[in-house]
């Protein structure tokens, strides 16, 4: 079956230079694994995180896992083992990858089957994975300039909240921009303030909630919640949010998605 051409977008299978060099900038890499060959293909800014050059990695034999800590490779494997099998349809996990430096950095992998035998079954699985400790230092180092912050904060589709965390729990709102306004229903004053002391017991931001435990851990943490809005209705959306330190306080960023109809 060598040699099959894949129904793969170009880039992927002979990407440009300016794709490489986007990808390299952001930290953004892309692999995809065509199971009729049993091959895994990878970015070469994906290859260099892993730990490898383009001769010593062979895309027929994959051995990936030199620089992953080992407690991530085990549930890697099952995670993807369960898409091959069609347990689920979305592969994602976040891992921990040494640098260069012996220090760990957590990345975060996702993938999906692109396209399917007559059988039913996956043949190619395409996905990124993306330097998540690399995103935070982008968005600390956009808010040391403070003025380029403040013109995405106000002017983004996405909903944006800072929130301060205090005493092991989300303490309150200190701002948030017109998207997130909209998407609670409600007003900025009853938005922005301090968080009702009835979410102090929250199982995910109370106090030592499993979100705050992620944040403390990895200063990433991504959750779904069914909150009430504005006008009584219920919704579930999703929070990501990136932990970050100014003027001694301590405040995530969180991005805030509406996935009810999902």
């Amino acid at each position: 079956m060598k040699g099959k051409n894949l129904k793969l977008p170009r880039e992927l299978i002979a990407p440009s230079a300016d794709m490489r060099e986007a990808s390299e900038r952001i930290g953004l890499h892309w692999w995809y694994w065509d199971a009729r060959e049993h091959r895994l293909i990878v970015s070469p800014g994906l290859l260099r995180v892993l730990g490898y050059t383009p001769a010593e990695y062979d895309p027929y034999e994959p051995t990936i896992y030199r620089n992953i800590h080992p407690e991530d490779a085990g549930e890697n494997k099952i995670r993807f083992g369960r898409l091959l099998e069609g347990e689920i349809e979305l592969y994602e996990i976040e891992y921990r990858v040494k640098n260069r430096e012996g220090a760990w950095e957590w990345y975060y992998n996702r993938g999906n089957v692109i396209e399917y035998g007559p059988d039913g079954k996956p043949m190619v699985v395409g996905g990124i994975s993306m330097n998540i400790s690399g995103r935070f230092s982008y968005l600390l180092s956009m808010l040391e300039e403070k003025q380029k912050f403040e013109f995405i904060f106000r002017h983004s589709n996405e909903a944006i909240m800072i929130i301060e965390i205090r005493d092991e729990k989300a303490f309150r709102v200190v701002d948030a921009n017109e998207a997130a306004v909209a998407l609670f229903e409600t007003d900025r004053s009853r938005l922005v303030g301090e968080i009702p002391p009835v979410f102090a017991t929250d199982k995910l931001i109370g106090v030592s909630g499993s979100g705050i435990r992620r944040l403390r851990e990895k200063g990433f943490v991504r959750f779904e919640k069914e909150v009430v809005l504005g006008e009584g209705k219920r919704a579930w959306l999703e929070f990501t949010g990136h932990s970050f330190n100014l003027t001694g306080e301590d405040l995530v960023l969180a991005i805030v998605k509406d996935i009810t109809s999902g």
